[in-house]
């Protein structure tokens, strides 16, 4: 009828699965946590070099337009938290402005 070995060793996946993400998820935190508290500091060099770079926009795109970035036009992202501009999400810094 039912394998139940197969199921509890699926859940068993499934909950290390999770817990791995969870994990993740507050490494990420305390990293975002740290990267506020030296900008808070005036610390921006070593916030971006701290920072995940996880989150941003396309220095090509209509965002960087709107925002009125002056690397608009030129490839790579612009970071939301630190302000650096990246290769790609989550990418290597390019420029520290």
């Amino acid at each position: 009828m039912y394998d139940l070995e197969a199921i509890y060793a699926e859940r068993l996946d499934t909950d290390m699965l999770q817990a791995a993400y969870d994990a993740e998820g507050d490494r990420h935190a305390r990293r975002m946590e740290q990267v506020r508290a030296l900008l808070e500091a005036g610390r921006r060099d070593e916030a971006q070099d701290v920072c995940p770079h996880s989150g941003g926009y396309g220095l090509n795109g209509l965002a960087a337009a709107r925002e009125g970035d002056p690397r608009y036009g030129q490839e790579g992202y612009r970071c939301w938290e630190c302000g650096a501009v990246v290769d790609d999400i989550c990418g290597v810094i390019l420029h520290r402005d």
